[in-house]
């Protein structure tokens, strides 16, 4: 028993001893590491330009604990640069919190900057997913920037779908011709014109009222068609503006086209007002607002004084007869002279047209105006479950509220 203790006690001796030297040789290992990274980092703060007083943390440092870290992007930022990539990011999401009501069913007879008609009324109605507290304390501003889309950009859709199916990714032109350039084709990015990358606007109006319970903005100056979504408002503050002493823009953009006079004949007066009367320009031009039925003949000279044609139409020129555009449920014929001014010769309200383009505000006016004439022989009135809108199918045009 006592030889087998002391044959023990010598294994405990040489494995002790065996421990030893191999901690005293890690020891060592781990100083030679230390003085060689301490003699590197010596090294590198006489090279560095900014000296051993620069602050900056070295890249084998740590970060200090109140360092915020950077964002995680949902893309590449340094991509993209060529166009090639951007096809393959994500998508930015943007969600259409509102929608526009105005007196403009279509493009045509649409004023081209809103502060040109400050007499058209027009409203935003906001969804209900929207509380009604994010409008709280808008009603203290005088104006709000409105955030849109171009959303009956039929053109552009066309020309997308032909380059996609050719293998291409553009879906707009570069150069565009502006109404005010007098047939001068300009960069996109130098317009305010629809046909865009991205179909997103950006327009400015007066706030008249704002309505929380409703979720309603009603607006002045709006130069957007009806049923136009929106995505976002800002209100309009004092460093918006730029000092007309630094304003630089185009001879083309800073042109006076404004016609000098608008006048009216007393039939096409009289018919306005006998509609505002009837409550067929309701809920914008409402019959119980006193001043209904002069806004309206402001807001329609001020949309005629721009004359509202197209280039191909004449624009420019003298028309040739009558001119016709839409003003909310109306049809209003006008005429522009070799001398510049302009008359409003008629106003009825509006048939819509069957030859119209299918999708067309006007054809499914037309569509419903027949309809309704036969409900009117059999005694019966129609209601329509949906306001008709450009774009609309035949189905949701002639689709009615059950009574």
């Amino acid at each position: 028993w006592a030889s087998a203790m002391r044959r023990s006690g010598v294994g405990f001796v040489v494995a002790g001893s065996g421990a030893a030297v191999v901690g005293l040789v890690l020891v060592l290992a781990a100083w030679r590491r230390r003085k060689l990274s301490q003699s590197a980092a010596a090294t590198t703060r006489s090279a560095d330009p900014r000296g051993s007083g620069g602050n900056e943390p070295s890249r084998g440092d740590k970060p200090p604990k109140s360092h915020k870290e950077a964002p995680v992007l949902d893309f590449d930022p340094a991509l993209g640069v060529d166009g090639r990539p951007i096809s393959q990011g994500p998508d930015f999401p943007l969600e259409e919190i509102a929608r526009v009501q105005a007196p403009f069913p279509h493009r045509a007879g649409t004023p081209r900057q809103g502060t040109l008609a400050p007499h058209a009324r027009s409203r935003l109605h906001f969804h209900t997913y929207i509380p009604p507290e994010t409008l709280r304390d808008l009603d203290g501003f005088s104006h709000v920037w409105v955030v849109f889309r171009f959303h009956i950009n039929i053109d552009r859709s066309k020309k997308r779908q032909r380059e996609i199916k050719a293998g291409a990714r553009r879906g707009f032109s570069a150069k565009v011709v502006p109404p005010r350039a007098g047939g001068k084709r300009v960069g996109v990015f130098s317009t305010r014109a629809p046909h865009r990358p991205n179909p997103i606007g950006l327009s400015l109006c007066e706030i008249e009222s704002v309505n929380l319970r409703a979720r309603r903005i009603d607006v002045l100056g709006l130069d957007l068609v009806d049923g136009t979504p929106v995505y976002d408002i800002k209100p309009y503050i004092p460093w918006d503006s730029v000092p007309r002493h630094a304003l630089r823009v185009p001879s083309w953009v800073s042109c006076d086209d404004e016609l000098p006079s608008v006048t009216w004949s007393a039939g096409a007066e009289e018919a306005v007002r006998d509609l505002v009367q009837q409550g067929h320009l309701a809920p914008l031009y409402s019959k119980r607002n006193p001043q209904a039925v002069e806004e309206v003949i402001k807001a329609i000279a001020e949309v005629v004084a721009q004359d509202p044609r197209a280039l191909h139409d004449g624009r420019g020129e003298p028309t040739d007869g009558e001119y016709t555009m839409t003003f909310s449920k109306l049809r209003v014929g006008f005429e522009i002279r070799a001398d510049g001014t302009a008359e409003v010769l008629t106003a009825v309200l509006d048939p819509g047209d069957l030859l119209a383009p299918p999708g067309s505000y006007q054809q499914g006016l037309a569509l419903r105006r027949a309809e309704e004439a036969k409900a009117a022989e059999e005694g019966r009135r129609l209601r329509w479950k949906y306001e008709l809108l450009e774009g609309m199918t035949q189905e949701r045009v002639l689709e009615r509220l059950t009574a």
